[in-house]
């Protein structure tokens, strides 16, 4: 799928090759910045670094081809942090059990951070309108 004329995405659709984004994904932003993704992430707001973001589908422009669908969110990485730019899409409740995962192995080094991981995990699934 093409961004423009220069970007070109190789897309995955294997559940493996989602899990591994995520973890990569956590490990790659980092602890420090665990809470400012979250809290984007509650406004539907995509957040990345550099090459690995996560996006929404209203981070992109209309007319940009491999946008997400509006209950899903886009996984990408790109040159370095893969070989060649890659794609996959979450739906908004496979994306959220993985932010549960990833926020319970983040309060077991950070307990200090529990309530307010909570907290944004309910606006989370709230604003997603998961319903579990």
């Amino acid at each position: 799928m093409y961004n423009n004329k220069e970007q070109i995405y190789k897309i995955f659709d294997d559940e493996k090759e989602k899990k591994d984004f995520m973890k990569f994904y956590f490990w790659f932003i980092g602890e420090s910045y665990f809470i400012n993704a979250l809290n984007r992430f509650k406004d539907k707001t995509g957040f990345g670094i550099e090459c690995v973001r996560i996006l929404f589908h209203d981070d992109f422009d209309e007319w940009e081809e491999y946008r997400c669908k509006e209950d899903e969110v886009s996984l990408i990485k790109d040159y370095p942090a893969a070989e060649e730019d890659t794609m996959g899409y979450l739906s908004f409740k496979d994306f959220y059990n993985c932010l549960i995962d990833h926020s319970k192995e983040y309060i077991k080094k950070f307990p200090e951070q529990e309530e307010e991981v909570c907290k944004l995990l309910s606006e989370i699934k709230e604003s997603l309108n998961i319903n579990t």
